[in-house]
């Protein structure tokens, strides 16, 4: 006696398939994203390498 409850398998592989191939695509897209911000990021700190005077932190004192 067998109790089989559910889609069929082949349904599921195909459901799971999609699923798995969907989080791919979101992955793929996500680290290209992220790729594009941390190098447009790189570009502007590059562009200006000095902090305005007011910005800075002053030099710790020894003694």
């Amino acid at each position: 006696m067998t109790n089989v409850s559910g889609p069929p398998i082949d349904a599921q592989i195909t459901r799971l398939t999609r699923e798995a191939l969907r989080l791919a695509r979101f992955t793929i897209a996500y680290n290209i994203a992220e790729g594009v911000i941390a190098v447009s990021a790189g570009l502007v700190a590059g562009r200006n390498p000095g902090r305005p005077a007011a910005v800075r932190t002053p030099a710790p004192r020894c003694g």
